[in-house]
Formats: structure tokens, sequence, C-alpha cells
């Protein structure tokens, strides 16, 4: 780690969200200054809510917090598929407008958080890695590669160290237990709810745990590296063990097995984790069924 870099203060947006509130955690942790930047509420002192990146409060931080992580991203997958041109037209803007807000700053480094599964699209053969051809199969991955591609160019012009965190899937931020397949399952078994899963056997995500991706993300930042990495576990598992795991621990728990695949689904999601290790910036603290487990022990 780069002990100047640890100096640095950092400037979190979208600190409200999954992503990002896990992140503000990982900072608070690891005792670093920070400020974070959200359009909605939030009761944390470190975290400011604007309406626009031309607030004077975001222009004035970032003369004092030069190392900025994008973790923007309030839109689903589903939104782009069926609301796709009213979708990208906000997208596009928030684009725009975080760009104009950064104008005239003295940002150091720019780390754009992405969506590791929606770029590289399914899984055919290999895990992805990061220098492998990308092929997005719905809006929401082409979006996000638009993304990549928009703050990279803008790095590149304002002679910004650009990096890009293409994450997998998620869980276990205890802030936001209502986001992505593993914690809405257990939200469902805790409150009696129906859960909705896929009747076939081709289902897989590699997931990973929030508070170690945080520190993957932070630490990459904080790096003397730059360019893409992907942060992930690099252990896919296919959905059916995960609800065979559960049903031999509760044998009341009956999904609805007869969801489908959309079109916009990537069924396999699979990447190379090779240079996330390279760097020694991987980390597990926890695994799926570890943290199911210490959930369900408690009903």
């Amino acid at each position: 780690m780069n002990n100047l870099s640890k100096q640095k203060g950092i400037c979190l947006i979208g600190a409200n969200g999954f992503l990002g509130s896990a992140i503000a955690k990982e900072i608070e942790r690891e005792g670093l200054k920070w400020i974070g930047f959200t359009k909605s509420q939030s009761s944390h002192s470190n975290i400011k809510q604007i309406k626009s990146f031309h607030d004077p409060i975001f222009q004035k931080s970032l003369l004092n917090f030069p190392y900025i992580i994008n973790a923007m991203g309030s839109m689903k997958p589903i939104d782009f598929e069926e609301n796709t041109v009213e979708v990208l037209d906000i997208f596009w803007k928030n684009i725009e407008n975080l760009q104009a807000g950064l104008q005239n700053s003295k940002i150091e480094k720019f780390l754009q958080i992405s969506s590791a599964g929606t770029i590289y699209g399914e899984c055919i053969k290999n895990p992805h890695r990061e220098i492998d051809n990308t092929n997005p199969i719905s809006w929401y991955g082409r979006a996000k590669l638009l993304e990549e591609i928009y703050y990279q160019n803008f790095a590149k012009r304002n002679k910004i160290d650009f990096l890009c965190t293409r994450v997998t899937n998620p869980y276990g931020n205890i802030n936001k237990t209502d986001h992505g397949f593993i914690d809405v399952l257990i939200n469902s078994i805790i409150y009696k709810k129906r859960f909705k899963t896929f009747k076939d056997d081709n289902h897989s995500r590699d997931f990973i745990y929030a508070p170690d991706m945080a520190y993957s993300i932070v630490n990459f930042l904080l790096s003397e590296h730059t360019g893409t990495l992907n942060v992930a576990s690099g252990n896919t598992i296919k959905l059916s063990k995960i609800i065979n795991y559960i049903q031999s621990i509760d044998r009341n728990f009956q999904p609805d097995m007869n969801l489908v695949s959309s079109d916009f689904d990537v069924n396999n999601n699979e990447v190379d984790i090779s240079r996330l290790k390279s760097l020694s910036l991987d980390r597990e603290t926890n695994n799926v069924f570890n943290y199911i487990n210490s959930h369900l022990k408690k009903l």
C-alpha cells in the first residue's frame, strides 16, 4: 500500500447505495479521510445530500479530496429493458452532470465501479479476464461499458489516473439487506415471503461478500496500480446448489421454481481473479454458505 495515498482524501459518490455504503464502512475501518455524496438523505455526518454536481459543497470538496470513487448507480437492469430510451437519457445526463462537476477540479485518481457479469456477457468456456473482449447482452451492460469508456477518456484528457473495478455479485451489506440474490433469499425465509428462482440447473454466479469487495476496491485505489481489475471471490456457485443447501437445513423452505430467464439475463457469471491475487488485493472473511448458515441458525 502507498503510504502517501493514505494521506489523500477520498470523495465517494453514491455513498448511500448498496456498494457505496459498504465502501464507506471500509474507508472508515481503515481510518481514512473521506467525504460522501448522495442524492438521497443520510444521517451520516460525512455524507452530504446534493441535487447536482454543480453544488458548491461538492466543488469545494474536490480541493481536499482528490481521490474519487464513483459508486453512483440507482437504476436496475430491468429498467433499461422496460423503459430503454427514458432510462438511457437519465443515465447519460448523470454522466454529463458528473463530468461537468469534475471539469475544473484537481483530482488525481478516478475509480469507476462497474459490473462484471453484464460487461463480459455469458461465460461460455473460460473465466473472463480483464483483457478479454466484452460482450454485453443487455442495455444495462452496454450502458455500463459506455460509462467505463467515457470516464476513461475523461481521465486521459485531464491526466488523471483511471481505475475500474468490475464487480460480480456482492452480498452481505448489513445496511442494505434487500439487494441481490443471497440477501433477498435470506429475507424471504426470515419473513416467510415467496422466493422466486430458476427451475433449470444452468444458472451460476460468483458471489462476493460486500466487506471483502469494499476492501479490494479501497486498497486498489490506495495502491500504485491503475487499469481494470476484476473484483470477485473466484468461486462460481450454481444457484441450485444454494437452494439445495438451504433445504437441507430447512425442509419447510419451498421456493417458487418457475422463474424463466429473460433475454437480458446473464446465466453464467465467471471471472478470472488472477490480477486481484497478484496484487494481493483479494480477501475472504466470509463465504456464501457460512453467511447463509449464520442467519438461518438464528431462526
